[in-house]
């Protein structure tokens, strides 16, 4: 079997045929941002959506909130083993996006902050508030 690479999600906006998929799983490939999704119709009818193990680092929380008010299918979102960015601008709004939707994002332990050179937040789950 040949595995399918996929950098960019932006066929869900672009391609017809996409919009009625309901459960996506696009774990470990180098996906760097979900940003074009802002606005897409199909955040608003997904059921599912797995994005384990890609290149994330932040995402459009506002949107994703929005979407997921409006979303009355959705079941579960992944988001573990991406190298989360954990600064005073993202985080708080990400760990608060994550509080509120806890039924739908089941692997919070995974959503851990990247490594870096400070050891304080390097490798730390996102949701535990660090002072």
């Amino acid at each position: 079997m040949i595995g399918i690479i996929i950098t960019d999600i932006s066929l869900l906006l672009t391609n017809q045929h996409y919009s009625h998929i309901l459960d996506l799983i696009l774990d470990y490939n180098p996906i760097k941002s979900i940003d074009r999704l802002e606005g897409a119709v199909w955040l608003q009818t997904f059921r599912n959506l797995s994005l384990r193990g890609n290149k994330l680092t932040q995402l459009p929380t506002y949107a994703l909130d929005n979407a997921l008010e409006r979303n009355p299918n959705v079941n579960h979102i992944y988001l573990g083993d991406n190298p989360w960015k954990c600064d005073c601008r993202f985080t708080p709004g990400f760990q608060d996006l994550m509080v509120k939707y806890e039924s739908v994002i089941p692997d919070p332990m995974n959503i851990r902050c990247a490594a870096n050179e400070d050891p304080a937040i390097s490798q730390q789950p996102v949701r535990i508030r660090i002072e």
